[in-house]
């Protein structure tokens, strides 16, 4: 795959938009909020992974004579010599996509409670300040009745 392939292949990621590259050589594709990708030529690509994913997926990075790692930058190099290199680059521009997305936290809720721990609801009182009844327990399941033989 040359650059221009993998221009057109990410033209129409959903969330990617292409553009030349922010240093001046080559293009890159962003996210709304940063550039994950860019090339300045045929033989590399350069992918903002993020410090987190590289630390995590560290081993198997390090493993590929295909890959250059940049300390601390959370960019990878992918030489793009080898038959693979293009399924590794989208593959790698995926992760990049996941890990560049910024999501608004402020309305979600981390945790669900453990119904276990949940207070139950006060019982409603009547304005005579008498409580509705306790709920009664569930009936026991009847036997099972014979079948026909």
């Amino acid at each position: 795959m040359d650059d221009t392939s993998f221009e057109a292949a990410l033209r129409n990621w959903p969330g990617l938009h292409t553009a030349p590259a922010s240093c001046g050589t080559g293009w890159g594709a962003r996210t709304d909020y940063r550039e994950v990708i860019h090339l300045h030529s045929t033989h590399q690509a350069d992918i903002h992974l993020s410090n987190a994913i590289i630390e995590h997926l560290r081993p198997e990075l390090t493993e590929s004579a295909h890959l250059r790692l940049h300390p601390g930058s959370g960019w990878v190099t992918v030489h793009l010599d080898h038959p693979e290199a293009g399924d590794l680059v989208l593959t790698l521009v995926s992760l990049a996509l996941a890990a560049n997305t910024v999501v608004k936290t402020d309305h979600l809720t981390w945790r669900a409670p453990c119904p276990r721990h949940q207070t139950p609801p006060p019982r409603r009182q009547d304005a005579d300040g008498t409580a509705d009844p306790e709920p009664s327990a569930p009936a026991p399941a009847s036997a099972p009745r014979a079948g026909r033989r």
